[in-house]
């Protein structure tokens, strides 16, 4: 039913406040109570298995979620993300203990349209070098750019802001209300079409600790706190230091 909405509001703006009545009743059936967990593995149906054959287990300390998808038009924007992720680090953690550091891959789809709108010479300098390409297959100018991509990437993950004052990324908002941390930026990491129209090929670790959590929530709920790590603390000095 709310997928048929969805479809008419265009058409039919009148029809926003019944979406908030469908949004707000699937917001609270769809709850942790009633998440379920299931591993993927080979007693999984073929339809979905897609795992690569199995290899040595080798020591790590670390696991990297990568995608979150909802395939059902008639739950946009109620989330259940937040649950997955701190479910599956929960249920990682108490299975092997070794594996203490929890860290997304995610992309930055809002960084070349934040990019594009900066007026320093030093940024339209670089947003005409990314929009170029000629990185992608040119290792020795990728590697001369990657200090001002990151630069500038700490800028806007660290930074950049909507005028309602939310995070201008729609995946940061999402995951530093969730109580991560804006971790590691990574670059190049995605260079297919998509990811370099829409954010030069760069990604992001959003990293989440456990015992942090509850803390950089409330921080980042009451203020805006960007609980960050070290690599993107140093960008944003060296970027801050050359204005």
């Amino acid at each position: 039913m709310r997928a048929d909405l969805l479809r008419l509001l265009p058409a039919h703006p009148d029809l926003a406040a019944v979406d908030q009545d469908f949004s707000h009743l699937l917001s609270s059936w769809f709850n942790r109570g009633f998440l379920q967990m299931r591993r993927i593995d080979w007693n999984t149906p073929a339809a979905i298995l897609t795992a690569p054959k199995p290899t040595t287990p080798v020591a790590s300390d670390t696991a990297a979620f990568y995608s979150i998808n909802n395939s059902l038009p008639g739950l946009k924007e109620v989330s259940l993300g937040n649950f997955l992720i701190k479910q599956v680090a929960h249920d990682l953690s108490a299975e092997f203990p070794d594996r203490h550091r929890f860290v997304t891959l995610s992309p930055a789809p809002g960084f070349a349209r934040w990019l594009s709108t900066e007026k320093s010479d030093r940024a339209r300098q670089l947003d005409a070098a990314l929009t170029g390409r000629e990185w992608v297959t040119d290792s020795n100018i990728a590697t001369r750019l990657a200090p001002e991509v990151e630069a500038f990437a700490a800028r806007y993950f660290l930074t950049a802001r909507h005028r309602n004052g939310t995070p201008y990324d729609p995946v940061a908002r999402f995951h530093l209300g969730n109580g991560a941390s804006a971790w590691r930026v990574n670059w190049p990491a995605d260079t297919s079409d998509h990811a370099l129209k829409a954010a030069h090929g760069l990604m992001i670790n959003y990293l989440y600790e456990l015992g942090a959590i509850e803390d950089q929530n409330e921080k980042f709920m009451r203020d805006g706190t960007v609980a960050h790590g070290q690599q993107l603390a140093q960008a944003m000095q060296h970027l801050n230091e050359e204005y």
